[in-house]
Formats: structure tokens, C-alpha cells, sequence
């Protein structure tokens, strides 16, 4: 019984690394636990010299309203800013979690006012911390993230007896996860940053925190729990 990997992230994005496994003989599961719903009404512009997205999803968001905004963007990290210049923004990464955005930005020292365009279930104070340390910043809250309930194909899996592997990339996706798992597989996580691992209350078998908050270091954390799923075989 070899280990599956389930993956809670929203569709669109779980589905772009699903071959990035299977590729790879490995099986997956999708299951979202968070869906984004939009807010219809454009945010107000006025006078705004910047944008900072602290996700993906803000920017689609963004771009659904504002197809046409041509502003200069901060983004979180690569994957965000990498979005947000597919859409015709030009984006400056900070590599990071939100405290290197917040640290980029005030060594910048751009003009303002900036626009945080972020989702309603939001950490970091990005805005009002911007705010204090001299660099005017206003939100703009343009979608929330719906919590969605473990699929059926999801909850077998769960109570089966081969290994699960759970990368969970946001706090509020672990703690859904938390509340809503039932099962005895024996459950591996793998957790984007130490925030998201505080964040996990039930017990598993291993948590391995990436080593930057980045796609590439959640996938590095998956391989790794890969092999450790293949030791709790072997015993």
C-alpha cells in the first residue's frame, strides 16, 4: 500500500500539480477545502500609485474587476508575482511569507498610497503595519475562501490504512483540516511555513515544515515525507 498525496488547495490550483505527481507513479487525491467567491463591485482606485497581492487568487480577483489597471505590484512570492505578470502587471517578488513582503516594501519605499487586494481570511496586518511605518496602504477585500467539506473519495482515504500525505498551505487550510479529519490512516503533513504548522492540532504521524515558504521548498517537504511514508510501511 503505497502512500497517496491529498491535496485541500482550491481546484485550479490543486490541478496544476496533480501531473506534476502522477508523472511521477504517484497517486492523488484532490480534495479543496477552500473554493474563492469573488465580491462583484470594482475597488476604489483613486489616487492608488501600487498594488500588493499577498496570493494568487487576489490577483485573479483583481483582474476580473480591473482588466484594464496598469499598476506597478508587489507580490508575496514567486508563484503570486509570476500570476500577476500573466496578467499583464508588472510584478516585483518578495520571495517570501509576509513579513519579507512588508520588509521589501519599506526598504523600497515606493510611493503611495499602496492597495493591499487581499481575501477576507487574512494574517499578517499587512496594510495597517505598512500604515505605521510610513508607507500609506488601504485594502481591498475581493473574494473569501469558502470552506468546502472533505470529499467522500477523500474521507475512504482517510480511513484506510496506507499513508496520507496532507501539504497544507495556509493556516486556516490546516485548521479545516484539524476539525475535520476522521480516520486512522496514518496522516504525514507537510506545512508551507511554521504558522501553517501551528496551525495543525491533530495528531500525525510526521510534520515536516518547508524551508522557505516557496513551491519548491512544499515539494522538497513532499518528497521527503515520501520516503518517511515508505519506512512506516516497512515496519
Amino acid at each position: 500500500m503505497h502512500a497517496t498525496i491529498l491535496l485541500t488547495r482550491p481546484m485550479a490550483a490543486a490541478g496544476r500539480l496533480v501531473g506534476y505527481w502522477e508523472k511521477r507513479g504517484v497517486r492523488v487525491c484532490i480534495s479543496p477545502l477552500i473554493e474563492p467567491e469573488f465580491e462583484p463591485r470594482a475597488p476604489d482606485l483613486s489616487g492608488i500609485k501600487g498594488l500588493i497581492f499577498t496570493s494568487a487568487t487576489a490577483v485573479q480577483a483583481f483582474v476580473n474587476l480591473c482588466p484594464h489597471v496598469q499598476l506597478p505590484a508587489y507580490a508575496v512570492g514567486d508563484a503570486t508575482a509570476e500570476a500577476a505578470r500573466e496578467a499583464g502587471l508588472d510584478a516585483v517578488s518578495a520571495g517570501g511569507d509576509a513579513e519579507a513582503l512588508i520588509r521589501r516594501i519599506l526598504a523600497d519605499a515606493p510611493e503611495g498610497p499602496l492597495l493591499h487586494v487581499r481575501g477576507r481570511h487574512a494574517r499578517g496586518a499587512v496594510a495597517e503595519r505598512l500604515s505605521d511605518a510610513g508607507c500609506p496602504t488601504r485594502e481591498a477585500v475581493l473574494y473569501t475562501q469558502a470552506e468546502q467539506p472533505l470529499t467522500p473519495q477523500a474521507a475512504t482515504l482517510l480511513n484506510g490504512q496506507a499513508p496520507v500525505i496532507v501539504p497544507l498551505f495556509s493556516p486556516r487550510t490546516a485548521e479545516i483540516f484539524s476539525a475535520q479529519h476522521r480516520g486512522a490512516a496514518p496522516i504525514l503533513v507537510a506545512a508551507m511555513s511554521a504558522q501553517v504548522a501551528e496551525a495543525v492540532t491533530m495528531e500525525v504521524a510526521k510534520l515536516s515544515v518547508a524551508k522557505q515558504p516557496t513551491m519548491e521548498s512544499m515539494l522538497e517537504a513532499i518528497d521527503g515525507l515520501l520516503s518517511a511514508a515508505d519506512d512506516l510501511e516497512g515496519h
